[in-house]
């Protein structure tokens, strides 16, 4: 089943596009999901859609380990593409009475199936008990491992102590500092416009921070003038996603965990629906990316009701330990990117517009940014809440409040 979610095929099409031939995903083929057989609800042929987006396909036996192994060989040999190893499997085999059904997919075997199961198995071991030979082929493993590892880390050293450049990069991309003065000016602008000149300041100092857009690159302005990530060139660091959110909050996801690397995706506000699961995981799992949402209010131009985002900001703001930054001017949009990248602990989502707004005088310094929220100006009988473009129109509602 996990095939037939539009994230499995948004992310395998970019694997193939961008050639991770170190990439091997094992499909455990048992044409069986949680309501079913999958047949009643997907006529897919797998090995057909993956091999025409570009991948190395291969078919085994899932109960046979030699078939595993030499597919698994073969597909490390194949570096120009991504590999699926399809492994056709009989879901609870030697459970009798569940095999090949959806029986076993989500609840346990019970007492007298666990006990059929073991005699067909002919297992003659207590619960939570190994063969010899299992613990010995682990211990082999581990022993391999911890070589390899110990050979690539004085290869490491030697790199590190004999080029300077690498030393400098190294250093930088492991510091996760921000060596930058910022100097941003208060002006009438798009706060776009504003992100994307702090972004490209921020990407001439660091060489940690990498993403994109899902086409809208144009619109969002969420690009750093460098070179892209492509099949023939890795070091890239703008990632073009294609229409693909919830594919681009997960790679997103998946960047950021590598240690001391911060991803970002961009879309317009209205899109975040799409990629709300791999949001709601990056709470979850505390880490630092960095999502940008543009185009946040009714002016985005002629698009009309269906990209005007309504719910979407409370939408957002409702996922515990996300972080939701609004700013209304320039000043404040350098201190959402310098908060976004800098501050470990949970994700972000930066907030901006695609219209212009006006110059906004009032006292904004990081530190008040950094405690969530500021006043702006005085009053004694009404309090009124605003951000980002609606800050102007709190001022002005405040002026008329004060005539009348």
């Amino acid at each position: 089943g996990d095939l037939m979610e539009g994230i499995s095929f948004e992310a395998a099409e970019l694997a193939a596009v961008w050639k991770l031939g170190k990439l091997i995903y094992v499909f455990d083929n048992n044409n069986i999901s949680i309501d079913g057989r999958v047949s009643k609800v997907s006529t897919t042929n797998q090995k057909k859609k993956f091999e025409a987006i570009g991948w190395h396909v291969l078919e085994v036996d899932a109960h046979d380990e030699d078939e595993i192994s030499t597919a698994l060989e073969e597909a490390k040999l194949i570096t120009d593409k991504p590999s699926i190893i399809m492994a056709k499997s009989i879901i609870g085999k030697f459970a009798p009475n569940k095999q090949d059904t959806s029986g076993i997919h989500g609840s346990p075997l019970g007492a007298k199936e666990m006990e059929e199961f073991k005699k067909n198995l002919k297992w003659q071991g207590d619960l939570f008990e190994h063969d010899d030979d299992v613990y010995e082929y682990f211990t082999e493993k581990r022993d391999e491992d911890n070589h390899t590892h110990s050979d690539w880390e004085k290869l490491f050293q030697q790199k590190y102590k004999s080029d300077a450049t690498f030393m400098q990069n190294w250093d930088l991309l492991i510091s996760n500092e921000m060596p930058i003065n910022f100097n941003c000016e208060n002006s009438t602008q798009a706060t776009r416009i504003a992100g994307s000149n702090i972004l490209n300041e921020i990407g001439k100092h660091t060489n940690n921070i990498l993403g994109g857009s899902a086409d809208l690159t144009a619109s969002t302005k969420q690009i750093i003038g460098d070179s892209t990530f492509s099949a023939s060139d890795f070091s890239g660091r703008n990632l073009e996603y294609g229409i693909r959110e919830h594919a681009m909050g997960a790679i997103v996801n998946g960047v950021t965990l590598h240690s001391h690397l911060i991803g970002y995706g961009s879309t317009f506000l209205v899109f975040s629906d799409y990629m709300r699961p791999s949001i709601r995981l990056a709470a979850l799992m505390d880490i630092d990316s960095v999502y940008i949402f543009t185009h946040d209010s009714i002016y985005l131009g002629e698009d009309g009701p269906t990209h005007q985002p309504i719910e979407h900001l409370m939408a957002l703001r409702l996922i515990p330990n996300l972080d939701v930054i609004r700013p209304s001017n320039s000043i404040e949009v350098e201190h959402a990117y310098r908060y976004a990248f800098t501050k470990s602990g949970n994700p972000k989502a930066i907030v901006l517009t695609r219209q212009n707004l006006d110059y906004l005088t009032f006292e904004n310094d990081y530190e008040d940014f950094t405690n969530g929220a500021s006043v702006v100006a005085d009053g004694t009988e009404i309090t009124i809440f605003a951000s980002g473009s609606e800050l102007e129109l709190a001022f002005n509602v405040r002026e008329y409040l004060k005539d009348t």
